[in-house]
């Protein structure tokens, strides 16, 4: 099959979507948990909301697509798909539950819906790909877990400390300075995590060149 044809990219794109919508939705939760923002907050709550629900629909999209790519096309990839299930069925219970807690925390402000929505998005990525075949696969799947929520946090900064017209430039501040007191721990972990999932995989330092 073509590297590039429609079905390879079309099931990248979903995997790229997935992590793009999971990053989001676990990064605002985090930062409304941590006090970055108001969980409370209308903004804050739609889109946690937005989020999960991208993310729900993304590993829907990204089942599918195996399935069809393993079939090489849409005729028989019914067939199929119990496989593509088989392999998805972890993470996609875990994405689907943390997409149900995160919404329902996002609806009713409820701190233990969203840490669990956080908790179970996040696991879902170390239940699939290069973790599930790892070595020690519990322990590579903890540490991609750890990996996407330290990422998350950091990669929607950008989204919340961005100066907005309902917000004084006293909070935007405020909000500079919680974010940059947890990156104190959280950048040099997410690297932590980056390097040790890379030597993992990689069997040592010569499998990664």
């Amino acid at each position: 099959m073509d590297a590039f044809d429609p079905l390879t990219i079309g099931a990248i794109a979903a995997k790229f979507a997935w992590a793009c919508a999971g990053l989001i939705a676990i990064g605002i939760t985090l930062h409304a948990l941590l006090g970055v923002t108001r969980v409370s907050a209308a903004f804050t709550r739609k889109t946690i909301a937005f989020a999960a629900a991208a993310m729900a629909l993304c590993v829907f999209l990204r089942l599918a697509f195996s399935a069809v790519e393993l079939a090489g096309g849409v005729d028989g990839a019914a067939d199929l798909l119990p496989i593509a299930w088989s392999v998805q069925e972890s993470a996609f219970v875990s994405a689907m539950i943390g997409a149900g807690a995160l919404a329902l925390g996002a609806l009713t402000g409820s701190r233990l819906a969203l840490a669990t929505g956080v908790l179970a998005a996040a696991t879902a990525y170390g239940l699939t790909g290069h973790a599930r075949s790892a070595t020690q696969p519990v322990l590579a799947g903890l540490v991609v877990a750890l990996h996407v929520i330290l990422a998350g946090f950091w990669a929607v900064a950008p989204l919340t400390l961005w100066p907005r017209k309902d917000l004084a430039d006293e909070d935007v501040a405020a909000r500079k300075w919680k974010v940059g007191a947890v990156a104190h721990t959280a950048v040099p972990g997410l690297f932590i995590a980056g390097a040790t999932l890379a030597l993992g995989f990689g069997e040592g330092p010569s499998g990664l060149t």
